[in-house]
């Protein structure tokens, strides 16, 4: 059996095209920070407190922590330059794994460091920086990272799809409001009311962020559940015995060939603004997803005939209509439910088949993909500068402080792995608890409150 391997770069050093800069320091400096989850669908806020502020709760009752901490990512996100400051300061007082300093590649402040680690850090980063104390080194540091942050990608060239995602689930947006809740409405009246009394509550509110900077592509990939998570998990609940993870990844990688090809044909007819023909683009439709036909066993797309039986319709956009073949086996324990249900049954000489909609499948792939950016990891390597020898062919990546003191920076994005389609039932049971934490400490607190109010 052979072994593969896969090799990264180091992010917490710069590239080595800026080593030919004549730098003012030998050091680099690292920090990688996880944000975690900065956005709320409206039907998901059902509580005054986001998501990672509420598992701190868990993470308290488990003894994975001593306090909880006050970073909220929807300050980080927010765009507002005090708040994002604010959840930086936080960060720095309660790392837990959610931020990291890196100098040459070695971890120097994290969980498991205190303050007076985190002065030395910061004194040996901006030794070149005047007359400054602790709280002055913070500042510097929260100015530099909210930056960085902030600043869009200028030099690098990306893809930029205009394949509208959205108008894909009309269907499934309307059905959204249906869908019955999938934790006990009354652990969650009972949570609501608990945080309700005890007033503490997230600033959910947010402005724009510059486009194309971090901030802005991970919460871009985080509104990709344009459904609440309990139609997510009522999908997955419908589909899991059939669909595996190699289905849905490859229907994404279909995906995104097929939307090359749309805008290779817009480009080639120099506007990106005009309809597209239908006969050219279902024709680009049938090539790519029939070349990937025969890619998996276990994730066959529909064939030339069956996309045409969809696409051809009057009146209907084909990329909506279009279905995925999922083979059943006859062990299944639903093997007896679908072939009852012959209008989504296929059968051939070998194998039979089960229809699902692409729009589920969708529902289910950008599910994964938002919680692939929930658990993201930035990583921004700095190396001070003599702002004296500045080219302008690395303008780019020059970030300056008020006080002058200037750095290349290095940004980059890590622990990106695709999910597994079962952590839906995984973050479920992480939901539940995360609320059973939230009661059982919320309490206590108030036993202890009412306790002290009588001894009194």
């Amino acid at each position: 059996m052979e072994t593969y391997a896969t090799k990264f770069p180091d992010y917490t050093f710069l590239p080595i095209k800026f080593d030919t800069i004549n730098f003012q320091t030998s050091k680099t400096f690292c920090v990688e920070i996880k944000p975690k989850q900065g956005y709320l669908r409206d039907i998901d806020r059902k509580f005054q407190k986001c998501p990672y502020c509420l598992t701190q709760y868990y993470k308290l009752r488990k003894k994975m922590i001593t306090c909880r901490s006050s970073y909220c990512p929807f300050d980080l996100f927010s765009g507002v330059e005090i708040r994002m400051k604010s959840a930086l300061k936080e960060l720095l007082k309660s790392p837990q794994n959610n931020l990291k300093i890196f100098k040459d590649g070695v971890i120097v402040y994290d969980q498991e460091s205190n303050s007076n680690d985190l002065e030395c850090v910061l004194t040996e980063w901006f030794c070149n920086s005047i007359n400054s104390t602790n709280k002055g080194y913070i500042d510097k540091f929260c100015n530099l990272i909210c930056t960085v942050l902030l600043r869009p990608f200028i030099s690098e060239e990306f893809k930029f799809y205009t394949f509208p995602t959205h108008e894909l689930c009309t269907s499934i947006v309307e059905q959204d409001t249906k869908t019955t809740t999938y934790i006990n409405p009354d652990l969650i009246a009972k949570a609501k009311k608990l945080l309700y009394f005890a007033g503490e509550m997230c600033n959910l509110k947010a402005e724009i962020l510059p486009n194309n900077s971090v901030l802005e592509r991970i919460l871009h990939m985080q509104r990709l559940p344009f459904v609440s998570s309990e139609y997510v998990y009522n999908t997955y609940l419908k589909f899991r015995s059939w669909l595996t993870d190699d289905i849905i990844y490859s229907n994404l990688t279909n995906t995104i060939e097929f939307n090359e090809y749309r805008i290779s044909y817009l480009k080639q007819n120099k506007s990106l603004n005009q309809v597209e023909s239908p006969q050219a683009l279902r024709q680009g439709h049938i090539q790519t997803f029939a070349k990937n036909t025969t890619t998996s066993n276990k994730s066959n797309v529909n064939d030339d005939s069956i996309g045409n039986k969809h696409i051809n319709e009057p009146n209907e956009n084909f990329l909506i209509s279009k279905s995925i073949l999922i083979p059943i086996e006859k062990n299944n324990f639903r093997y007896n439910n679908v072939i009852n249900n012959e209008d989504k049954v296929h059968y051939n000489e070998r194998e039979t088949y089960f229809y699902v909609n692409t729009e589920s499948i969708l529902c289910l792939q950008n599910y994964l993909l938002f919680s692939c950016a929930r658990d993201c990891s930035i990583l921004m390597s700095f190396r001070e500068i003599n702002p004296n020898t500045i080219s302008s062919t690395i303008d780019d990546n020059i970030v300056q402080l008020p006080d002058g003191l200037s750095f290349v920076y290095n940004i980059r994005i890590s622990d990106i792995d695709p999910k597994s389609l079962h952590c839906i039932e995984k973050h479920r049971q992480r939901d539940i608890d995360v609320l059973n934490s939230v009661i059982s400490l919320l309490e206590q607190e108030f036993i202890i409150k009412n306790q002290n109010s009588f001894e009194k």
